[in-house]
């Protein structure tokens, strides 16, 4: 007897979908406008305003990394385009800003989430096609981290960031 669930057609989510390969810029540039009003962020990357590039394709290629793994599911949430979201943006950020013009609607949100290894949902929510390198024109040379920084928060947070991921394990 089939499944049920193989069989039937997927529910409407509304706002909420996977991730796909064209919405990774997008995921990037907002990851970055968020975390900009983060202390971390300003601890981790004191160099940002200097190399915004290098802030946008560490999580250009964060997100190839994770939208690729067939153990995480990449879901973005869209809402309607607002033309002066780019008045909040840091003015690094603004010389690098992809521009948007009469979009109905445009990501706004992005949750990951990990299955556990040797699950049988694993590399079913990946998208199709190959992933290219992060589309400006400067590498990700880390100009905007400071080493020290991120390995003092990873000495300090990653006993933490363990046992959260253990309480949520089944």
């Amino acid at each position: 007897m089939e499944s049920q669930l193989v069989t039937q057609k997927a529910p409407n989510l509304g706002r909420l979908r996977i991730a796909k390969l064209l919405d990774i810029l997008r995921m990037a540039v907002i990851t970055v406008i968020a975390f900009f009003h983060s202390e971390v962020f300003q601890y981790q990357r004191p160099s940002y305003a200097d190399f915004a590039k290098d802030t946008v394709n560490y999580y250009y290629n964060f997100f190839i990394r994770e939208i690729q793994n067939p153990n995480s599911i990449v879901l973005i949430v869209e809402d309607s385009f607002k033309k002066e979201e780019r008045d909040y943006v840091y003015g690094a950020l603004k010389d690098i800003y992809p521009s948007v013009e009469n979009a109905d609607s445009i990501i706004v949100g992005i949750r990951i989430i990990s299955l556990p290894e040797g699950s049988n949902q694993s590399g079913q929510f990946q998208p199709e096609g190959k992933c290219c390198q992060g589309p400006l024109e400067v590498p990700n040379l880390k100009r905007d981290q400071s080493e020290e920084a991120l390995s003092l928060y990873s000495k300090y947070t990653n006993l933490a960031k363990l046992r959260y991921n253990l309480l949520l394990e089944p």
